[in-house]
């Protein structure tokens, strides 16, 4: 305990015969730095840099619409479902009680923190979130055919019985969550927080210790560590007189109270790195670009594994193969006008999207433009029927073929029209 005391600057020098009295505040800063008690879940959460980055990730992916797809492998399109009753559970409302949006927020939350994230299956009817806390699981001892039971409470579930959302699970079913991975680096945030919270309740005077000239005795000790707890006790303008002989020396700042500001910066951007996340987006002032690669970067690995918890729980199994959900990313782009409208002429450019498509995806009414631009310098060709047509000369033609007397015609006169020219 002396090493520590020396390395945090509180070595006590106090004692009756030294004629000398130490604050009894150090000792509660002492414990405050090194705090012995296991970080958790809640504590973690007191951390503003861990609460902004699991809120970050949770509310957009929770923002975001699933849609449902069934795919014809025959015709090579995708169709949209639109009135399938796990849609309004996914998207409106999750039961009677929670909307779709809090249920996936929970649950993505319960994964990024605690591995895992559950949501029970009411036979199709409704989906409840379920607390990670609540949440035992059971295996048996298979190493390859592994079977696992999920119990809530006393009852027992199958893993079907869930939509599970796991992060760096081993299993499918429990996980490894940012608390369990990083608990050094969040106790000692915490740790940080506990020491300016210290501060803060003795009113943010300094540290210091009495040193007397003569030896005092036991009454006067007492009274004048009384009258020191009451001037450290942040509930008023407490003073506190010092008798002849006694004075005041204040403890010079350790290398640790004087670099604990730049810790914490450190610290913050370092739990930004264990989510993908840049210290702008947990500010609040990235730009455009930090927003979209922490979206690259940090979200869209969560999006991919909750569009496969997804089909993996929600689908039956004819449907798997021919069904799937999927999260609209789309939305991701609303925040940014710019970029959004550049991706829009890019599509219209290109063909792969039409006005009225474009029209849908900004919630405006279509005006019925169902026509396909085409540019009078290309040419078509359609490689099933090997048939080629240019829409400058309006003309259609099978390759491998010898062009039709019209077609040959209209070539000869545009070969005498270039040489008279």
């Amino acid at each position: 305990m002396g090493i520590i005391k020396k390395i945090f600057g509180l070595e006590t020098r106090a004692s009756l015969d030294g004629g000398t009295i130490t604050p009894e505040t150090d000792a509660a800063l002492l414990r405050a730095l090194v705090g012995t008690g296991e970080i958790t879940a809640e504590t973690a959460l007191e951390i503003p840099a861990f609460s902004a980055a699991v809120d970050f990730i949770s509310c957009t992916v929770a923002m975001l619409p699933v849609k449902l797809y069934r795919e014809n492998t025959e015709l090579h399109k995708t169709e949209e479902i639109t009135d399938d009753r796990r849609l309004f559970l996914l998207n409106d409302e999750a039961n009677h009680v929670m909307s779709a949006l809090d249920a996936k927020r929970a649950q993505v939350r319960d994964m990024l923190i605690n591995g895992a994230g559950y949501l029970y299956i009411d036979h199709g009817e409704a989906l409840y979130y379920v607390k990670h806390g609540d949440i035992s699981v059971q295996s048996n001892s298979e190493p390859i055919f592994r079977d696992f039971d999920i119990l809530v409470g006393a009852k027992r579930y199958y893993t079907f019985d869930f939509v599970i959302l796991t992060r760096g699970s081993s299993d499918g079913v429990t996980g490894r969550g940012a608390v369990r991975e990083h608990k050094t680096l969040l106790s000692a945030m915490y740790n940080a927080l506990k020491y300016e919270n210290v501060i803060s309740r003795t009113g943010g005077n300094k540290k210091g210790f009495l040193q007397a000239e003569h030896k005092l005795s036991q009454e006067a000790f007492d009274k004048m560590k009384m009258a020191w707890e009451e001037l450290y006790a942040n509930n008023g303008n407490n003073m506190m007189l010092l008798n002849d002989g006694v004075k005041y020396v204040p403890s010079a700042s350790t290398s640790v109270e004087m670099q604990l500001n730049e810790n914490k910066r450190t610290n913050s951007e370092l739990i930004a790195a264990i989510f993908g996340l840049s210290p702008e987006v947990i500010s609040g002032t990235a730009n455009t670009a930090q927003y979209m690669s922490a979206v690259r970067t940090a979200v869209l690995p969560v999006v991919e594994a909750y569009q496969a918890a997804l089909n993996k729980a929600l689908l039956t199994e004819e449907e798997k193969g021919r069904y799937y959900f999927t999260l609209d990313t789309t939305e991701l782009l609303k925040g940014d006008t710019l970029s959004r409208y550049q991706a829009y002429a890019l599509g219209l450019q290109n063909n792969f999207l039409q006005i009225d498509e474009v029209r849908y995806l900004e919630d405006i009414e279509p005006i019925g433009f169902n026509y396909v631009k085409l540019g009078l310098q290309d040419v078509l060709l359609d490689p099933k029927t090997n048939t080629v047509y240019t829409p400058n000369t309006n003309q259609t033609a099978q390759m491998g073929r010898v062009p039709s007397a019209s077609n040959q015609m209209l070539t000869k006169n545009a070969e005498n029209t270039g040489e008279e020219k």
